[in-house]
């Protein structure tokens, strides 16, 4: 067994031992990570935006030997490994899986920085219109000493990825930086050989490597299947109960009420909801990692008159809280579902995927409805839905 596979197994095996952990973009990104590290040079600094990738990116760190290779068994243990890199974690530079911040945060440190920032990202928070503003910032400033890194697997966390590797490609080209493409992103070698020819183009302008990867590369049963995404390999979550009643509860309302609409931000299928796009074609959005855009869209809806669901994690809704505050000041009714609210256990995602103070700023514009698993969701949509203003249910992950 070569080293690479050895490394694979590792990754593979650290969130078996778990028991949970994003393995599929683990495996997707893992010869990229492995890639990174071994070109750094000292004083380079190289951060992961995306977080999913956390398995992959403790194991490298370990190879590396900047990361107690014993500490890999602590993984979503009580006071061990988090689930989304933290700083507390030797190598570890910035807090992740917040995506779309990545791209900015290399632009904080690159900037009177003597050498290079590698950042990696996903292709499915390139939803985020924070990359965006990023890529074109570095742009504008003449920084040259960026190389991002976009692992292109096409899936998201619901399904297909809204962005192309293509797309990507000619969005960064659009905004003046110098593209390179690796169409086997899961071959070490290439992303080698690209990286060391991105340090060279660093002299003119910022580089991307946008990589065609494959989801839960390595693993016959995973490559290439969105299931991939949580989990080792032949384990079934069952449904959250509180989400699989709310699931069952969407569906009733929808029924009973065709003005009813769905918007989601690629957490629908953890929602239990997904399903629902095929039952209800014409009244289920998912607007993929870009919740700014899935509010101020049901906001021009229920100006319309329709009544729309926006669901996703109740952390993610911090990002769309100006449009939030925008469709209050249209007096029209949006009822707001945060899930995964409240304290997490240190089996969970990690501080980023926490939220513990959105009954307080979504109680400052609105109703808030607390729900816990066993508590009926349907009774509380149904009153919300009738209220004529808007409303947030938060459902209470613990």
């Amino acid at each position: 067994m070569n080293d690479l596979e050895r490394i694979r197994e590792r990754v593979i095996d650290v969130v078996r031992k778990a028991g949970r952990g994003h393995l599929g973009t683990s495996l997707s990104s893992l010869e990229a990570i492995l890639a990174i590290r071994d070109t750094m040079r000292p004083g380079d600094i190289f951060l992961s935006s995306k977080g999913h990738d956390a398995a992959a990116q403790y194991v490298v760190l370990a190879e590396h030997g900047l990361l107690d290779e014993s500490r890999l068994d602590t993984f979503r243990q009580s006071g061990g490994l988090p689930g989304h890199p933290t700083l507390d974690v030797p190598g570890i530079v910035a807090n992740t899986g917040s995506l779309g911040m990545g791209l900015s945060k290399a632009l904080g440190f690159a900037l009177g920085h003597k050498r290079t920032v590698f950042v990696l990202l996903g292709d499915g928070e390139m939803m985020e219109g924070q990359n965006w503003e990023a890529a074109l910032a570095i742009s504008k400033q003449g920084v040259r000493n960026i190389i991002a890194v976009v692992d292109c697997n096409g899936f998201g966390q619901d399904g297909p990825a809204p962005l192309s590797n293509i797309k990507i490609e000619r969005m960064f080209k659009a905004a003046g930086w110098y593209v390179l493409s690796v169409s086997d992103g899961n071959n070490y070698e290439k992303i080698h050989t690209a990286l060391q020819y991105a340090a060279w183009l660093t002299s003119i302008g910022p580089v991307v490597i946008v990589m065609k990867t494959v989801k839960g590369n390595g693993v016959p049963e995973f490559a290439g299947q969105w299931f991939s995404h949580f989990g080792p390999p032949g384990v079934k979550f069952p449904p959250h109960p509180l989400y699989a009643a709310f699931g069952g509860a969407v569906e009733k309302v929808m029924e009973d009420d065709p003005k009813v609409i769905l918007v989601g931000a690629d957490t629908l299928r953890d929602l239990c909801c997904y399903e629902l796009k095929d039952e209800f074609p014409e009244r289920v959005f998912d607007f993929g990692i870009a919740e700014q855009n899935a509010v101020s869209f049901a906001s021009a809806r229920a100006l319309m008159g329709q009544k729309p669901i926006v669901a996703t994690y109740a952390c993610f809704l911090r990002r769309a809280f100006e449009q939030i505050y925008n469709q209050v000041t249209e007096y029209t009714q949006v009822v707001y579902v945060g899930s995964m609210a409240g304290p997490l256990p240190d089996t969970g995602p990690g501080i980023s995927h926490e939220s513990l103070d959105d009954d307080r700023y979504m109680g400052n514009l609105m109703p808030v409805n607390e729900l816990v698993s066993g508590e009926d969701p349907y009774s509380v949509l149904v009153e919300a839905l009738s209220a004529g203003g808007p409303s947030y249910m938060r459902l209470l992950h613990g």
